[in-house]
């Protein structure tokens, strides 16, 4: 029978086994009965690929522009979300076409500014290391839920 120690190994979490350990999770059957909320407790990721800090933000839409000003404009008010989505649906689709062209004209340009950065950072190191880790993650998930018995749909490319 293998011991804890091995199977966080051969899993990848060794990280978390003190943790682990230290919340009475010290066998594997106390293990197989642990929650999601206790996972959340003990600060373990669970399978979502990081983002790459090295590449260039991705500019905001028109829409976006438009949502970000009215929200700070109705900051002070107790508006609940789904209110507050709503009033910004609603203005926006009352917005003028010479306002509404303005946000698009600038989201645009952002966007523009945004593929050149893009081009010329996935020309660096930084990118393939990037896909490299992508990679490794695609291929670590579909073991994941090959072993699971389910099939993933494809969503990294490089």
């Amino acid at each position: 029978m293998q011991t804890l120690a091995e199977i966080f190994s051969e899993l990848g979490i060794s990280q978390y086994l003190r943790a682990f350990v230290q919340e009475g999770f010290d066998s594997w059957n106390t293990i197989l009965d642990i929650t999601e909320s206790d996972l959340d407790a003990l600060g373990v990721k669970r399978g979502h690929r990081r983002p790459d800090k090295n590449a260039p933000e991705k500019p905001p839409s028109a829409y976006v522009l438009f949502s970000n000003k009215i929200r700070e404009e109705l900051k002070g008010q107790a508006l609940s979300f789904t209110e507050l989505a709503k009033l910004v649906g609603e203005n926006w689709q009352s917005l003028p076409q010479a306002e509404r062209e303005r946000l698009e004209t600038k989201a645009q340009q952002a966007k523009d500014k945004y593929v050149g950065e893009l081009a010329e950072y996935k020309k660096t190191p930084e990118y393939r290391k990037y896909c490299q880790y992508l990679q490794d993650f695609k291929k670590k998930q579909q073991q994941n839920t090959q072993s699971q018995g389910t099939h993933g749909r494809e969503r990294v490319s490089c």
